[in-house]
């Protein structure tokens, strides 16, 4: 009995977390539900389910009571016309088949640190779009809200196989790429400044007595950009 196993293991040694994996195929539905709810009750960490086919139902009752704070890996089919809310809210999300998932279910990543969909329908094209909305959201996983995230840098592709991935790390871990990011975040600002700036003077939005400040203003962004 897993379950039991797990108990005399863990009162033995030491683990912070326990990684549970559901044969699928040799357990019934009825089965895995029981072991799902006993187990979310332990000090489980990530759930992976291999073998077989799962139906939208029995996916939809493991995404409801997996709680978005673990990991998850599907490692079977899935039915193609299966959605579900908290499908990439995982830290860590591994589906083998995702030809069901779209552009909008990346767009609704959040928290997550690795994503991994070994089959999609995805094609450049819509990796150039998550680029796009990557780069001008502002949202949780976007490249401007980095202040309170410990995961600041992403990478991400798309083989000829159609498999994505995508992985975040923290700056520590990529301090050049990350001190570039920033001084090209500082550089986009600086330059929409001086377009204001341009753009008010054009319009003679400014008045006199601030002529000087502004052509200060001007040499300084102008320094800088360069």
């Amino acid at each position: 009995h897993p379950i039991s196993c797990e108990g005399r293991i863990t009162s033995v040694l030491s683990t912070p977390c326990v990684h549970w994996v559901f044969l699928n195929d040799e357990l019934k539905i009825e089965t895995i539900k029981r072991y799902l709810d006993t187990t979310l009750s332990q000090k489980s960490c990530q759930f992976t389910f291999r073998r077989g086919q799962m139906s939208k139902e029995l996916l939809t009752e493991i995404m409801d009571k997996v709680p978005v704070t673990m990991a998850l890996n599907i490692d079977l089919g899935i039915p193609l016309d299966f959605k579900h809310s908290n499908a990439f809210k995982y830290p860590v999300v591994q589906y083998t088949e995702a030809r069901w998932a779209t552009l909008d279910d990346l767009k609704s990543v959040r928290n997550s640190r690795y994503i991994e969909l070994k089959t999609t329908n995805f094609d450049y094209e819509d990796l150039s779009q998550f680029l796009k909305y990557c780069v001008n959201c502002d949202d949780d996983i976007k490249v401007k809200n980095t202040k309170n995230r410990q995961f600041v840098i992403a990478r991400f592709f798309l083989d000829s196989l159609k498999r994505f991935v995508l992985h975040m790390t923290t700056a520590d871990q990529n301090p050049i790429e990350f001190a570039l990011l920033e001084m090209l975040e500082k550089k986009n600002g600086l330059e929409k400044e001086l377009m204001g700036i341009q753009e008010a003077e054009d319009i003679s939005e400014i008045g006199e007595g601030h002529f000087e400040e502004r052509n200060r203003r001007k040499r300084e962004i102008e320094m800088e950009v360069e």
